[in-house]
């Protein structure tokens, strides 16, 4: 072979190696994109999606993340207390590095509710401070906590 005729082959296997490097997601996600689409309005409908999806099926760590946060969000609006770290441990996972602020605001709150539904006030304060943190960068008008997050300051001050 010429040296010449190599140079292209060398940067088409180049090419195709850094395609599959990226982060790919499985058919799961246009269903989390549903869910959050009806978050608001349905958090019922968007729960009971969310519970038909095949957790094992779910692809890298950003898919996992993003159902765990669209999971823990469900509950709280359906009124479903858990006291489940689980529930939401892949989201902070993944969200503590990544996401956007908008997604880092909602993972730090949901995982304040949880904190605060199994009574562990002082992890729960410092995870609406966490989320505090997001609320002037945030970008997404739907479906945010931020006026929730003072109220549950007071609240929590108040009872420690």
């Amino acid at each position: 072979m010429k040296p010449q005729s190599i140079i292209p082959l060398l940067f088409l296997i180049l090419l195709t190696s850094l395609m599959g490097c990226g982060q790919r997601h499985t058919s799961a996600w246009s269903q989390l994109d549903v869910v959050d689409s009806l978050m608001e309005e349905r958090p019922d409908t968007a729960l009971q999606i969310l519970q038909a999806i095949d957790v094992a099926s779910l692809g890298g760590k950003e898919e996992r993340g993003r159902y765990s946060l669209l999971h823990a969000m469900a509950l709280d609006k359906c009124w479903i207390d858990t006291t489940d770290f689980s529930v939401i441990e892949p989201a902070t996972q993944w969200y503590s590095n990544h996401g956007t602020p908008d997604e880092r605001l909602k993972m730090w709150y949901y995982q304040g509710r949880i904190a605060r539904n199994a009574d562990s006030l002082d992890l729960a304060m410092q995870c609406y401070v966490h989320a505090s943190y997001y609320i002037d960068h945030a970008r997404d008008p739907r479906h945010l906590p931020p006026p929730r997050c003072p109220k549950q300051h007071s609240t929590l001050y108040i009872r420690l």
